[in-house]
């Protein structure tokens, strides 16, 4: 069983099913880890290592991957900018919970904004559902929401 489980095969299945979720989400996390994954099974498939370095190799492969992309491509490739608020700042969106006082509400976008499409927002003034709201500011896990006129 335990061979089974440590086939070069299933570190390539894995990486691809990673690289798949990364298309999904947009925010670059799941790529490096998904390509290191890739790289410990083309390795597996010549060299017969132990879990526990394959492991180990992942870990080196996803984070020098993270540092490559960090390094060489990020902000090069235009919507590339991996958890950059600032690039969400302007983002329109619709609420979709209204939005009173103290209380957040919610906001949903078209295309994912820092990694997904609805957030909990608050703003300076109530926004009642069906209306469209841009952000101007980003607060911990809240979005700083204005009315769009």
């Amino acid at each position: 069983m335990i061979a089974f489980l440590d086939g070069w095969w299933l570190w390539v299945v894995f990486g691809i099913i990673l690289v798949i979720l990364e298309l999904l989400t947009g925010d670059f996390l799941l790529l490096g880890l998904g390509l290191g994954t890739i790289s410990v099974g083309a390795l597996e498939k010549y060299y017969n290592f132990d879990f526990k370095t394959d492991l180990i190799l992942w870990m080196v492969f996803s984070i020098a991957y993270f540092v490559f992309w960090k390094k060489f491509i990020n902000g090069k490739v235009e919507g590339a900018k991996v958890s950059r608020h600032n690039a969400a700042i302007g983002e329109v969106g619709v609420i979709t919970k209204d939005i009173i006082g103290l209380k957040p509400g919610k906001i949903e976008f078209e295309l994912p904004v820092m990694g997904a499409k609805v957030w909990l927002a608050v703003s300076n003034k109530d926004i009642p559902k069906g209306k469209k709201a841009k952000i101007v500011d980003i607060k911990g896990q809240y979005l700083e929401v204005e009315p769009v006129e």
